[in-house]
């Protein structure tokens, strides 16, 4: 297979997917830290 001529877009793409599997991580983290305070938050 030939490298795509759009390198540089398929790099930002990578960084776009780390930065969600990073965001995804952390929120999961946070709302497993916070599950009920954010449920009563959420009931407000």
């Amino acid at each position: 297979m030939a490298i795509l001529p759009d390198r540089a877009h398929s790099s930002i793409r990578y960084q776009d997917h780390q930065l969600y599997f990073c965001s995804a991580s952390c929120e999961s983290k946070f709302v497993s830290v916070i599950s009920v305070p954010s449920v009563e938050i959420s009931g407000d």
